[in-house]
């Protein structure tokens, strides 16, 4: 059984196994799960099409995150970070840039010190408006569970079928990212021989900053998917080292 929705804007604080304490910004809409993929093991469910949506309006972002930042700086908690993910592809929200550059401006007043980063399935970084304003943010954690379109097809079933090319030239022109990467045993492997040296030749052609290697850690939207043993993902991590002397991590 998968997870509930975020069933608003702001949520948390959350302890995160890669960032710490972090608040959640989730500007997809809370009665759904939107997204362009649809991986296997989300923990939000299949994707499903048809449905009309509603994404929560610019100003109702800026209402919710004002009054949830001014509590939390209120009570003086101690903020690793602010994470833009929630309930799928979070730019896939039409003012997507807009509410990037709102979020600055209230982290600016409330949290200084604190970076805003984002989580991003890396589908949509090649589009300019989206590439600009994930340049703005502290940190860009990018999907990359694959180094074939066959791989990405099979693992994270993109509603577009073709974005493969896209997705990478977006990726190697987009700067300063982390790769995050999750691996899958089951009916669908990508941690087969063949299959990691090509995610290691792309990752190499993307040049990131780190690479972050996970595996399943809730119930997966599919359940023949299963979790990588952590020897398996340490493996793969000093293989990529090896290879490529890009800094890669297990989770």
């Amino acid at each position: 059984m998968t997870i509930p929705l975020q069933t608003g804007v702001m949520y948390g604080p959350l302890e995160s196994r890669r960032f710490g304490k972090s608040l959640g910004v989730n500007l997809l809409p809370s009665d759904q799960k939107v997204c362009s993929f649809d991986c296997l093991y989300c923990q939000y469910g299949r994707t499903r099409l048809g449905k009309p949506v509603r994404f929560p309006e610019a100003a109702e972002v800026e209402e919710e995150a004002s009054r949830f930042f001014s509590s939390a700086g209120d009570r003086r908690e101690e903020i690793r970070w602010i994470m833009i993910a929630g309930n799928g592809e979070p730019t896939l929200h039409p003012e997507f840039p807009k509410i990037v550059r709102m979020l600055k401006s209230l982290r600016d007043r409330w949290f200084p010190q604190v970076p805003i980063g984002i989580l991003s399935n890396s589908a949509t970084c090649h589009w300019t408006d989206i590439h600009d304003s994930l340049s703005l943010l502290d940190g860009r954690f990018m999907k990359l569970d694959a180094g074939s379109p066959d791989v990405l097809g099979a693992v994270n079933q993109p509603l577009n079928k073709n974005i493969w090319p896209q997705m990478i030239g977006g990726l190697y022109r987009l700067r300063h990212i982390v790769l995050q990467s999750l691996f899958v045993r089951g009916d669908t492997d990508n941690t087969s021989e063949k299959i990691v040296e090509d995610w290691i030749h792309t990752v190499a052609y993307i040049r990131p900053e780190s690479v972050q290697l996970y595996t399943i850690d809730r119930p997966p939207a599919e359940g023949s998917v299963q979790s990588v043993e952590r020897t398996r993902l340490e493996a793969i991590a000093a293989r990529l080292r090896e290879k490529t002397q890009i800094p890669s991590f297990v989770f």
